[in-house]
């Protein structure tokens, strides 16, 4: 990212040699994030996850003092139904042959 060069693990751990924490700062190895890169990563699900908890608290909050009371899982009804795909818009665009869910993308993986 331009801002860091090692990763919050090797900057706290003292008894880490230098040519350890000189890798620990490296955000790609060949082909595969390094352990900058998987920490950028996890921070970023981190953000996304503690993102959606805040707007979830903000909606428990506000049916809170629209009830003048604790809610509860009742009360929200409208999140107990699971997203169909029939209510989903269409695609802007979608290429028939990368785009089949008959045959969808998938990862080659020889290390066994």
């Amino acid at each position: 990212d331009g801002l860091h060069n090692i990763t919050r693990y090797g900057d706290q751990d003292p008894t880490l040699n230098a040519e350890r924490k000189k890798s620990l700062g490296v955000v790609w190895r060949n082909w595969h994030p390094g352990p900058l890169g998987f920490q950028m990563a996890s921070d970023s699900f981190a953000y996304l996850h503690i993102s959606a908890l805040r707007h979830a608290l903000k909606i428990v909050a506000a049916k809170s003092k629209e009830l003048n009371r604790a809610p509860s899982f009742s009360d929200f009804a409208q999140f107990n139904e699971p997203i169909k795909l029939s209510s989903l818009p269409s695609p802007v665009f979608i290429d028939n042959v990368e785009g089949s869910l008959d045959s969808p993308p998938a990862c080659l993986n020889l290390q066994r």
